[in-house]
């Protein structure tokens, strides 16, 4: 009975020592993984700040793109003859004088938030894109990175209006720091340039 109970108790040992391993190992790969979540949205992406916006570019003559704006960059975008700008970042989220401070530049603003992580929503794409397809100026699109939303919208812009396969419109996308973690825009892009018969990949890639 003695060896019995000796027996039990060693495996229970055992047992009580995986699990304590089990508990380590989950505990080291999320940790790991929010570490690299965190790098992912908290380090530098994208290309250098230009016109005092950080991930700043000129996606044709009538859309530029970016991260969140400052009012030293709402200026520039004046200067660049900017007419609009469409915000993708969530109320709650948005600089609160950014309205004010396009106003007193003479630019209209809209806010069109789009969650900062996850596939987003049909209706809400086909807005932005119809907002910027009837500008006959100039428009700047922006979120808090100019990254993953600004990413996806740029990336349907560019299948719609260049003609670009999802492939290279996503390329363009990586440039400007879209996340790996971003499988949902992702998925959009590829999806919504299925809709899309897509340009030879040499003469889209030129544009890079």
């Amino acid at each position: 009975m003695l060896q019995l109970r000796q027996v039990i108790d060693k495996y229970s040992k055992k047992i009580r020592a995986s699990r304590k391993a089990r508990i380590a190992l989950f505990a080291s790969v999320f940790l790991s993984i929010g570490s690299l979540t965190y790098l992912c949205i908290a380090g530098p992406r994208g290309v250098p700040a230009q016109d005092g916006i950080v991930n700043f570019g000129k996606v044709s003559d009538l859309v530029y793109r970016g991260a969140q704006p400052d009012a030293l960059g709402m200026q520039n975008l004046k200067k660049l003859g900017v007419k609009t700008i469409i915000n993708l970042r969530m109320v709650n989220d948005a600089w609160k004088d950014e309205a004010q401070e396009a106003l007193n530049n003479g630019i209209a603003y809209t806010n069109i938030p789009l969650q900062g992580l996850g596939r987003p929503k049909d209706d809400d794409i086909k807005t932005i894109l119809s907002i910027i397809a009837s500008s006959t100026s100039p428009v700047f699109i922006h979120c808090q990175h100019g990254c993953d939303r600004t990413g996806t919208i740029v990336a349907c812009y560019r299948i719609q209006h260049d003609h670009w396969s999802s492939d290279i419109a996503l390329l363009e996308a990586k440039k400007y720091g879209m996340s790996v973690f971003e499988r949902g825009m992702r998925r959009f892009v590829v999806d919504f340039g299925k809709a899309a018969p897509p340009v030879p990949t040499q003469v889209a890639a030129k544009k890079l």
